[in-house]
């Protein structure tokens, strides 16, 4: 998958030219650089079944017990390397978002009041640029991505409950590689030439997130993450 991605990427920051019968302009109008930073809020997941039995499972006494997952509101980094084509743009990001844990609580009293959840996302984005929808200097976009989680590390603490071991208090889980893709709709202005302020609404899913520990035995079982996120950020046009 990663050889895929820095494929993208070089296509990105090559120029398209033709070599038909005719001399046409070079296609490539900028390529740029935008950095962002926002909100992300992660909805409640619930029912989610744990894997492992006996001692290589997080509730031991209850191989069936389930727990329902709430988050606060986090926060999202994001970088992006990109060229726009006329109305058209190719992008490939970089994507960072931190919730805390609210709780997470079990039918069978195993609770869980604190902790995190990590997600690192790379991406390849498509973006279109209507005409009807641009103003002088501010313009609307849409886009979808598609690309990998490089990384999804969730951390429990302040564990809680009749049957948790009594010096437990932090867990680690984590599940790489898994498909995620996302749609966004976006504004932008441009400052000058050279720079440009963007908001951005964003809504990702990541596939198939199986959180393991202890060696892939203990841990939880498949479930899918769909945070959405809102940004603000500058665009640097090169």
């Amino acid at each position: 998958m990663y050889k895929y991605l820095l494929f993208f990427l070089f296509l990105i920051f090559t120029p398209l030219s033709s070599n038909s019968y005719e001399d046409r302009p070079i296609l490539l109008d900028k390529s740029y650089i935008k950095v962002g930073y926002g909100l992300n809020m992660v909805p409640d997941i619930n029912n989610v079944k744990q894997q492992g039995e006996g001692l290589y499972s997080i509730d031991q006494t209850f191989p069936n017990a389930v727990f329902d997952m709430k988050f606060d509101r986090g926060t999202t980094f994001a970088l992006a390397f990109g060229s726009k084509f006329d109305s058209f743009a190719v992008e490939m990001s970089l994507e960072n978002l931190v919730s805390d844990v609210d709780s997470f609580t079990s039918d069978t009293l195993n609770k869980s009041t604190s902790g995190d959840l990590s997600i690192t996302v790379v991406l390849i984005n498509g973006l279109y640029y209507p005409k009807a929808l641009n103003f002088n200097e501010t313009s609307v976009y849409f886009g979808a991505g598609i690309g990998v989680a490089h990384k999804v590390d969730l951390d429990e603490s302040g564990i809680t409950g009749q049957r948790v071991n009594a010096n437990e208090t932090f867990r680690s889980f984590t599940d790489v590689g898994n498909i995620s893709y996302q749609y966004l709709v976006g504004v932008e202005h441009e400052m000058n030439d050279s720079i440009a302020l963007f908001i951005e609404a964003k809504s990702l899913t990541v596939n198939s997130v199986k959180f393991d520990k202890d060696s892939h035995v203990a841990g939880y079982k498949e479930v899918d993450i769909k945070p959405y996120t809102a940004l603000v950020g500058l665009k640097f046009y090169f």
